[in-house]
């Protein structure tokens, strides 16, 4: 059963990938991580793994006083910081970290760091092990610099212990590396490999300098702490201010400390306890507790419901597998559990299977990534919740279709991943605490099922933290990115051939925009995919979205575009609605049954609706830029406002159906003689097959009008003929008939039929009604009708027989 689990679980870390770009180191033969610091997952000494300072204090054999503020983090090192400063009765102040008499110690094995050391006389650096009391100690690395002069080309390892006769001895010495030269011109790599009870051998840059192999002594160290520290004076001699002047600081710089042990033959080491327990107890795994970087840690199910494992400070291990219906809890929230492969290049795992009864899982313990690790829920109906800090350099993927809740927050600076098929939420944020590498993004998906990423924050400034915004930083390959909280996001991206989806929560009101501080980010690449606006809340789009992909409006919610956009592909707004205040590509739109388009913007191509296309956002006019088509169940919504009116401009031909929808907002009343243009075009054709208009009052009636390149809404007189709107139809009607013969146009008074123009037809309506008002409604009974004079009559017959027809009248119906 073992064997099997393993060797599934080695198959599936086969299949699954993350990059790494950091400089990596092979462990020695045969050896395994144990331990390890690189020093560039955060901008502050880890407390999990060091004090800032010696276990028994802050002073030592030496003229300097250990402050924590000489130990200083942020550029992918550690520096212990010396300087002419008098502080706790010493006159120089620097940096040590250690350990600590229980933070981590270890039993032999290999322990090896990456240091460059430095240059001022009266330094005293040095990498060195204790165990408890004095002797035995190990001196690692030890590099005085005289004050009575030195060449700086030589160090100093040393074994010390209590030699048989009582007093103490040691065995090692100055090593002097053949060729290197001066010390302090480089990293240089200083290691000792500690077997118990049998020898210790020291190392320069991988090269042995010493060995000493006397097991009674070397017994004498039964475990070891480890201590890195930057003195001054002391052994070396305490520097003259001229040596070292007042406000002259130097350094040494650790670029990691790394521990390795020999590697344990069982791979798989099972969880058996059946009630809460320690890690580090052996008598809870089938075989010995799990600490090394190759070894596979697998919580089964136990008779138990549920159960909670912890431990102290930081465990090691390479791969977390959890299976069957017990529910784990892995670690309390203070204690640190460091993922670590063969080397750096390898891949770990967290892995929740979906077998029978797969069920939830919770680590509360603080994941550190030496190597890269791949977490993978494959249990679609189970949750594995991450609610420690995740820390370290290693690669990250996130993987399967159950879903992987992360409530920490996530210092590492390498690549994240959500690969095909993905479902992960973010609560605490992305790349904290510095930017990272040049080579550092976050891909959401891989092109095939589409990924999705939740960022439950507020604040998605910050959501991804110090990734710098740059739109190769952030890569969607059918991927999701779900908001659920309202907020503004001016981060860059790029949309691969598998597109991208943004969606928005209910009630969530979510605004991506362009970067005013950080040029270029107004721009997205959509390489031939589909941009995917989606959700139920609402949704502002402030970014150009340029390439040879399409954008397609989904869920119930809003979404508006408010910029210029210059993709190559369609525009589909299959549900909710889209407002267009900015432009759509050059591709097509349609607008589908039950959704909508509005907005005072310009789609750029031709329009086809078979739902509702409403100009204005929320008035003004919306423009095509090629053909419009409205089909049988489309509509077209109109509002008439005080400020202004809405309209459809079309440059190319317009062909109507469906219905037309006219609604008055801020208590508009529009009045005889009123004219709305609704739709100018290249031409038109078809009419709507249903409109509906608001009521008039004062018994006005509408007049809907279609000529070959508009549609016009007028408002007509109640009173036939009286066409100076006085209320009564009498010979100064007549006058503005007179003054307004043979004009085209809209907003004529004396258009009573309303057919765009004033002619004959028109006197006929006034002589038709002469006398009448809106009082009586009957003629006057002494009134004789004028006639008009030769020449009016002349010119009437003129605009009779001459002028074409222009308008079709149409009356609608009352709302």
């Amino acid at each position: 059963m073992h064997s099997r689990n393993a060797a599934t679980l080695l198959i599936l870390l086969g299949g699954l990938s993350a990059t790494s770009g950091h400089a990596l180191a092979a462990p020695p033969a045969g050896y395994q991580l144990l331990f390890a610091d690189e020093f560039n997952a955060t901008t502050t000494l880890d407390s999990m793994k060091w004090l800032d300072r010696y276990p028994w204090g802050r002073t030592h054999n030496h003229d300097a006083y250990a402050a924590p503020e000489n130990v200083v983090l942020g550029d992918g090192t550690l520096t212990l910081l010396a300087e002419r400063l008098a502080q706790g009765g010493e006159p120089f102040t620097s940096g040590t970290i250690s350990t600590g008499y229980s933070k981590f110690t270890f039993t032999e094995g290999y322990a090896e760091a990456r240091i460059l050391l430095p240059s001022t006389p009266g330094s005293w650096p040095a990498f060195w092990g204790l165990y408890t009391g004095w002797p035995p100690e190990s001196d690692i690395m030890e590099f005085p610099i005289f004050t009575s002069g030195d060449t700086k080309t030589d160090y100093h390892v040393s074994w010390h212990y209590k030699a048989p006769n009582g007093s103490n001895a040691s065995s090692g010495g100055f090593k002097d590396p053949s060729g290197v030269g001066d010390l302090t011109t480089a990293y240089h790599t200083f290691g000792m490999e500690w077997k118990k009870n049998d020898f210790v051998k020291y190392f320069f840059d991988g090269q042995l300098v010493h060995t000493f192999d006397n097991d009674a002594e070397i017994a004498e160290m039964q475990h070891m702490y480890l201590i890195l520290n930057y003195a001054v004076g002391g052994w070396p001699g305490t520097p003259s201010t001229s040596q070292w002047p007042v406000g002259h600081t130097d350094e040494t710089k650790i670029d990691w400390v790394r521990v390795w042990q020999k590697t344990d033959p069982n791979t798989l080491h099972e969880w058996t306890r059946a009630s809460n327990g320690n890690w580090g107890d052996n008598g809870n795994w089938s075989g010995a507790a799990p600490s090394l970087g190759t070894q596979i840690a697998r919580f089964g199910q136990v008779n138990a419901a549920t159960v909670r494992v912890d431990w102290a400070n930081l465990r090691t291990v390479g791969s977390l597998l959890l299976e069957g219906s017990t529910r784990y809890t892995i670690g309390t929230g203070d204690e640190s559990l460091k993922f670590a492969g063969a080397d750096q290049n390898a891949l770990s795992q967290i892995f929740l299977t979906n077998g029978p009864g797969a069920t939830d899982h919770v680590i509360n313990s603080r994941i550190d990534l030496w190597s890269q690790l791949a977490i993978r829920n494959s249990a679609p109906a189970a949750t594995l919740t991450i609610n420690g800090d995740v820390v370290g350099y290693g690669a990250m993927s996130l993987n399967g279709p159950g879903l992987i809740r992360m409530n920490g927050r996530v210092y590492n600076n390498a690549s994240i991943t959500l690969n095909s098929g993905a479902n992960a939420e973010v609560n605490g944020g992305l790349y904290r605490d510095s930017p990272p590498p040049a080579d550092t993004r976050l891909a959401v998906g891989g092109g095939g099922t589409v990924a999705t990423l939740t960022i439950a924050n507020l604040n998605y400034a910050s959501a991804l933290g110090f990734l710098p915004n740059d739109p190769a930083r952030f890569v969607l390959n059918a991927g999701r990115v779900r908001l659920t909280g309202s907020s503004t996001m001016t981060r860059g991206f790029t949309i691969d051939a598998g597109g991208a989806t943004f969606e928005t929560a209910a009630n969530a009101v979510v605004n991506i925009a362009d970067d005013p501080q950080n040029a270029g980010m107004e721009v997205v690449t959509n390489a031939a995919g589909t941009l995917t606006l989606d959700g139920a809340g609402i949704g502002v789009w402030g970014k150009e979205l340029h390439g040879q992909g399409a954008l397609t409006k989904a869920g119930a919610g809003s979404w508006n575009i408010t910029s210029a956009n210059y993709y190559a592909g369609t525009t589909a707004v299959a549900q909710g609605e889209l407002v267009v205040s900015g432009s759509t590509g050059f591709g097509a739109a349609t607008v589908a049954a039950g959704s909508r388009l509005s907005g005072a913007g310009l789609v750029r191509g031709d329009l086809a609706s078979a739902g509702v296309v409403a100009p204005g956002a929320p008035s003004g006019q919306l423009t095509v830029g090629g053909a419009y088509q409205q089909h049988a169940t489309g509509e077209l919504e109109i509002v008439l406002s005080p400020a202004s009116v809405d309209s459809l401009k079309v440059l190319g031909e317009a062909n109507l159906a469906g219905a037309l929808k006219v609604v008055t907002s801020g208590g508009y009343l529009p009045q005889q003689g009123a004219s709305f243009e609704l739709i100018s075009a290249a031409g038109v054709t078809g009419e709507f097959q249903s409109v509906l208009l608001p009521a008039l009052e004062g018994g006005f009636s509408w007049s809907l009008q279609y000529s070959t390149d508009s549609v016009v809404l007028r408002v007509l007189s109640a009173l036939p003929g009286d066409y100076n709107q006085d209320g009564l139809v009498d010979a100064a009607d007549y006058t503005v008939w007179r003054d307004q013969l043979e004009s085209v146009g809209a907003s004529l008074t004396a258009d009573g039929d309303g057919d765009g123009s004033v002619g004959t037809s028109d006197y006929h309506l006034w002589k038709e009604h002469f006398g009448q008002s809106l009082a009586s409604g009957s003629p006057a009974e002494a009134a004789a009708v004028p006639e008009p004079t030769g020449l009016c009559l002349i010119v009437a017959a003129g605009v009779g027989l001459g002028l074409r027809r222009r308008w079709s009248l149409r009356t609608g119906r009352h709302a």
